[in-house]
Parts: C-alpha cells; sequence; structure tokens
C-alpha cells in the first residue's frame, strides 16, 4: 500500500487545540509558534505551495500549515490563502508532506480562516 492511499496516515487521533473554541480563527497566523518549516512545492496546477509546522503555545496541538500562493496569470495579483491542518504529531506532518498535496484526503480538524 502506498503512501497516498494509507487511510490510517489521512486520520487524526488527538485533541481539537483550544483555537477551535476561538470566534476570531484568523488571528492563528499570528499566534503559533513555527516548528520547521519545509520550504516550497510547485502544485500540479501551477500554484505555489508552502507548508510549515506549526505549534500552539497554550495547548501544545501542532498544525500543518498550508500556504498557497494562487497564480494569477492575467494581472499578477496573486491570492494568498492559508490551511492549517491539526495533526497527531511532527512526524504525521513529515509524512503528510513527503507524499505532496495530501489534503484533498486529510479528515483531521482543520480550520481555514
Amino acid at each position: 500500500m502506498t503512501a497516498e492511499y494509507d487511510e490510517e496516515l489521512m486520520q487524526f487521533h488527538g485533541e481539537n487545540c483550544c483555537w477551535f473554541e476561538k470566534e476570531d480563527k484568523y488571528l492563528i497566523r499570528f499566534s503559533l509558534d513555527i516548528v520547521k518549516q519545509y520550504g516550497e512545492k510547485d502544485a500540479s496546477y501551477g500554484d505555489h505551495v508552502h507548508y510549515m509546522l506549526r505549534k500552539c503555545p497554550d495547548c501544545g496541538a501542532y498544525f500543518l500549515v498550508e500556504d498557497v500562493e494562487q497564480i494569477s496569470w492575467s494581472d499578477g495579483n496573486d491570492r494568498m490563502t492559508y490551511n492549517y491542518y491539526q495533526v497527531d504529531s511532527p512526524e504525521h506532518a513529515d509524512k503528510l508532506v513527503e507524499i505532496g498535496d495530501p489534503f484533498f484526503l486529510y479528515k483531521g480538524p482543520k480550520i481555514l480562516p
């Protein structure tokens, strides 16, 4: 079985981060500590994707952050989106990044501010 179809890898087994209870979820961007940066990956659809591992300083939860620069070929005004996927551990995040663009299959909790 390849990593792309590893159902266990696409699951989350922990407790939800305290950020899921907060109203102003867009502030998560400024509140999590950076643990690791994975660098840029080119997405198959032409956009640029950066992944980083971040940690909640309040409850210790880990998030794999997907930072997507959506390329605008017509006007040059590239749109940025940030998606926060809670993961079990740094090792879990490493495996998800290794398989590339994993989040259409990921069943864990997410914050999409």
